[in-house]
């Protein structure tokens, strides 16, 4: 046996392209080969022969699945290393099809290794490569249709903050980024920088560029907002803003390439060279100290080194405005650039090969290829030897240092010319500088940018969205493209520079939206689709990269964190036996649930969090149980807790007078939020794209329905899961379970949803939700868009409601008729969430609400029935606000100083300006029956009677660990709250916090579920 995992190990060792990722044992027996494995830090899931070996697998804690016949369940290109164990019978065409390029397998005794397509690209520095060209050869990139990972963040920290994503690239298989990892939505940008309290969090973080794993991570000291005051663009540097003036030469710091990373492991420090396997940096380059930009060319890294400005942000002028008090900005004067060195460094010696002067060079501008290095300074473009830095020729230009150039320049090299933008688009021949023609018309920057500026299919494209084609070698328009409705009016286009493949130009008015340059037909918009601002989308290694955005259009239909998507994927044919029966599938045992029970999802199918139970005033520990991972809230009936797990898998009976446990099913996936009981049974969706029936008595399996249209396995936050996964709260009405199987109406086909028969696991009821990808013109609206992402669902009277979707009982879908361009829908009175009820991120553009409209894009900070968490009975809704000001676009939250807010509002008190044609606030009709502070960041909230239970860490913020109340190290409180007046009744100290939404109530007990994985029981002292 040891032998066996050893020898497995050595060859893993040996053959393996990549160190961790994704690890697949196919014909797996016994749980050795995946510890070992999985021990590295490796993610490994096992393929059992049949049902017995898969069970016993994952009672080890090991990811397994059944075998099925010879094909694997994966999604192409997605497993590092496969093994194939004796009497598993895997075709070879197989295994080459999910292993990703350079992925290794052992088949039958030999060794696979899949070759790297010629039709992929890599993407190795912020514009594509040194060229400066941002246009991929990669030939499979299209149109985002299908999800190949999705990983943290979920979303940038706040839109009025520097972006969370600073760059990526990617190169030999693995992708890079620096990424912001401080709490979401908690920043001190309002208060003057010496008066913040949060420190910088930045990484490089490197992970598999086709399955999403993460290998390592690299913080990075002195970096971030704090060190790059003096750098920021000075007429977007408004006093206290921060994403707007970015310093524009982030995003070339870092470059990729084969297996070495090249970075300034700060603001101000020299270019090192790390590992790309491991992370470690091999050398440091003494001559590149205060290096501004990087590009690497044939083996030689050219670097621009300056002296980096330090001190305060600078100011934009002002001048007095026309009327009383008013005050009008004027142009900044436009900053003089450092003078700066071109340094190159020949990577095979680490010797410096030339250092020469370079002027007052513009940002953006430094640009090589094997013919040569170009660069603008201000007065000058000037071409260098790539090898020894001689001066070929000098031209001069009129590329003054005014406000745009404070961003940066467009200039790029394409075969033997030379182009850039200053005053219209410049061509000049790289041989002598000579100029070959200039255009006349004037080429804008993008928003908050420079101006876009590619060479792809043999022309050349200037201007933001623009359809023309340009002949390199005359400059007349070669090519005028109609794309017809693809733009939506309104609004501004991204803030980041667009790129492009030798098919496509992906420009980003809204989303990312695809221009057939090829064939003129196959336009495509994707306004679901949105990423970072600044640095952008990545088209590389056949997916669209697309790292989170900041932004709040769409709600409900964007999608959120970093996905790495497809435009195409082999298709299988669709499940046809979608029924399991299990063990228990004819046993009948119903216990009748009481009014004191909680057993579903927030305690009913309105998700209102209001128990059928009362609560004593003084509250003390009956019980605590330690379950594996992360957990969900739990559910109670009768003498039964069920809790489910998102780390192990499983859900979990315990006893819920004494907390012993019963019993525990594990499912073939995450399970993310609690099961519902109903008929004396357990059920609950599993991000395996499954439902599932348990015994509640036993749990022994009485169905199972496959909802996902087949089997397709993805990576999602580093575990696996379909790309149809269901979210463990069905919902049970009238002896149906309802559910939806899929992420959003525009991946993968779309998203499936279901009413099953509760007894049996008959299908009853089906709707299929596909885009919509036509929709016209005067319906398209720069906020908002028809189709919608997954989420728990509600139920009011007789209409399920799905994010901003109704439907009857029947899954016809209903009219929710549009009410404003910003989205605002009319819809029945119900509980919403406009980010989904899942998302902890704590974002600071999303909220509840409990209302009769949808909201779409609006802000609600002065609206009632508005905040975090909400829950409701009868008569009132009880919210918990976090953002309870305004700070520049977002709602704002000063952690640490006010507290909270706790409002009490009656039901009836809906928003006014819900029905007005723009975006803006909603604001109160009527005051609240009472609101005042807590010092309490409440994640947690039931109404029982008399009482309000809520719980979360404490707002404090320790200058020795600022965020650690929002990371859990200060443990948390529990206090219970008059419903009648809000006073405090009373407080119970709490050892971590709450999982968020993490409580119920039920037969005079309180449960919380904690982040460790503790369960808590509270009630009164007998």
């Amino acid at each position: 046996m040891q032998m066996r995992i050893l020898a497995v190990l050595l060859f893993v060792f040996v053959s393996s392209a990549h160190a961790g990722g994704l690890y697949v044992i196919v014909g797996a027996k016994d749980a050795d080969q995946a510890r070992a494995l999985a021990k590295q830090g490796n993610l490994v899931h096992c393929l059992a022969p049949d049902a017995k070996t898969c069970n016993a697998l994952r009672r080890c804690s090991v990811f397994a699945d059944i075998l099925s016949g010879s094909r694997l369940p994966y999604t192409d290109n997605l497993v590092n290393t496969l093994i194939v164990n004796e009497g598993s019978q895997i075709p070879k065409d197989e295994a080459l099809r999910v292993l990703v390029p350079n992925g290794t397998a052992l088949v039958g005794g030999q060794k696979i290794v899949k070759p790297r397509p010629p039709e992929i690209d890599e993407w190795s520095h912020y514009l594509h490569n040194a060229s400066g060209n941002p246009v991929s050869q990669d030939k499979k990139v299209g149109p985002p249709r299908q999800l190949q990972w999705v990983s943290a963040p979920r979303w940038c920290r706040s839109h009025e903050v520097d972006i969370s994503v600073a760059v990526v690239v990617t190169a030999g298989g693995r992708i890079f980024s620096i990424q912001d990892e401080g709490p979401t939505g908690v920043h001190d940008t309002p208060l003057p920088p010496a008066e913040r309290r949060f420190p910088d969090k930045w990484s490089l973080i490197a992970q598999d560029a086709f399955n999403g794993v993460q290998l390592w991570k690299r913080p990075i000291p002195k970096w971030g907002p704090s060190f790059w005051e003096a750098g920021r663009i000075p007429f977007l540097a408004i006093p206290k803003e921060e994403m707007w003036a970015l310093p524009p030469t982030v995003t070339r710091r870092v470059v990729a390439v084969g297996d070495r990373v090249y970075m300034t492991m700060g603001y101000r420090a020299p270019v090192s060279e790390l590992d790309a396997v491991t992370g470690k940096t091999l050398r440091e380059f003494a001559d590149t100290a205060t290096t501004e930009e990087i590009v690497v060319c044939d083996g030689i890294l050219v670097a621009r080194v300056c002296v980096i400005p330090d001190g305060p942000r600078p100011q934009p002028a002002t001048a007095a405005g026309k009327g009383k008090g008013k005050v009008k900005k004027a142009a900044a004067p436009a900053r003089q650039f450092p003078e700066a060195n071109v340094v190159a460094i020949e990577l095979s010696s680490g010797k410096t090969l030339w250092k020469k002067p370079g002027g007052r060079m513009l940002p953006l501008s430094l640009a090589a290829t094997k013919r040569g290095v170009c660069f603008l300074n201000a007065e000058e473009l000037t071409a260098l030897d790539l090898q020894t830095g001689q001066e070929r020729w000098k031209t001069p230009v009129n590329s003054r240092q005014n406000n745009d150039a404070q961003m940066g320049a467009s200039l790029l090299m394409a075969g033997d010319k030379v182009l850039f933008v200053v005053n219209g688009l410049n061509v000049h021949s790289l041989a002598d500088g000579k100029l070959l023609w200039r255009t006349s018309e004037v080429i804008g920057s993008s928003f908050r940018g420079v101006p876009d500026l590619m060479v792809a299919n043999g022309l050349a494209w200037a201007g933001t969205m623009t359809t023309k084609g340009l002949n390199l070698q005359t400059g007349e328009i070669a090519k005028s493209i109609d794309v017809g409705e693809l733009f939506t009016a309104g609004h501004h286009p991204r803030c980041y520079r667009s790129k492009a493949t030798e098919d496509y130009l992906i420009w980003s008015k809204r989303g990312v939206e695809f221009v057939d340059i090829r064939t003129d037909k196959n336009h495509s918009g994707n306004d679901w689709c949105r990423t970072v601002c600044r640095s952008g989308f990545v088209p590389a290694n056949g997916f669209l990269y697309v790292p989170p955005t900041p932004c709040r259009c769409q709600p409900g239909v964007q999608m959120n964190g970093f996905n790495a998507f497809t435009t195409s994927g082999e298709q299988q044919a669709t499940t046809t036996e979608r029924l399991e029966r299990g063990p228990a599938y004819s046993t009948t045992h119903h216990s009748p649930l009481t009014s004191n029970d909680w057993p579903t999802y927030r305690k009913d199918n309105a998700r209102s969090g209001n128990a059928g139970t009362s609560l004593p005033a003084n509250l003390n520990q009956a019980w605590s149980a330690k379950l594996p991972g992360r957990i969900t809230a739990p559910v109670i009936a009768g003498k039964s807790l069920y809790v489910g797990g998102k780390d192990s898998h499983a859900v979990y009976c315990l006893d819920a007078e004494t907390g012993g446990e019963r019993w525990s099913y594990i499912a073939g996936g995450p399970v993310d939020s609690p099961p519902t009981i109903a008929q004396g049974r357990v059920l609950f969706g599993c991000a395996d794209g499954a439902v599932y029936c348990l015994n509640a008595a036993d749990g022994e399996l009485a169905w199972r329905f496959e909802a996902a249209p087949r089997k397709k396995i993805i990576v999602s936050y580093g575990h696996l899961e379909s790309a149809w996964p269901v979210h463990g709260s069905v919902l049970v009405k009238d002896n149906v379970a309802y559910c939806s199987a899929g992420r959003s109406s525009f991946l993968d086909g779309g998203i499936y949803l279901y009413g099953l028969d509760v007894a049996t696991g008959k299908q009853l009821y089906q709707q299929h939700l596909d885009g919509p990808w036509t929709v016209p013109a005067k319906e398209r609206h720069p906020h908002a868009m028809e189709g919608t992402s997954s989420d728990i669902l509600v139920c009011s009277g007789d209409k399920l409601f799905m994010l901003q979707y109704v439907f009857d009982l029947k899954l016809n879908k209903l009219d929710a008729p549009m009410l404003a361009a910003s989205g605002v829908r009319k819809t029945d009175r119900r509980l919403l969430a406009t980010g989904g009820f899942l998302d902890d991120s704590g974002f600071d553009r999303l909220y509840w609400m409990y209302s009769e409209h949808w909201p779409g894009a609006q802000f609600a900070i002065g609206a009632p029935k508005q905040g975090q968490m909400l829950v409701f009975d009868n008569a009132t809704t009880y919210a918990v606000k976090y953002f309870n000001t305004q700070f520049s676009r977002s709602p704002h939250f000063t952690a640490g100083r006010d507290g909270y807010d706790l409002i009490a509002d009656d039901n009836a008190n809906e928003s006014s300006e819900g029905t007005e044609g723009r975006i803006g606030m909603f604001q109160r009709q009527k005051p609240p029956r009472w609101q005042g502070k807590i010092p309490v960041r409440v994640r947690a909230m039931v109404v029982a009677g008399e009482h309000l239970a809520l719980a979360g860490p404490p707002d404090i913020v320790p200058s020795t660990d600022p965020y650690g109340s929002f990371e859990g190290r200060l443990g948390a409180v529990l206090w219970l709250v008059s419903t009648k007046d809000g006073s405090k009744v009373s407080e119970i100290k709490l050892s971590a916090p709450p999982v968020f939404d993490g409580m119920a109530a039920a037969n005079g007990r309180l449960y919380v579920a904690m982040s460790d994985g503790t369960v808590l029981c509270y009630g009164e002292n007998k």
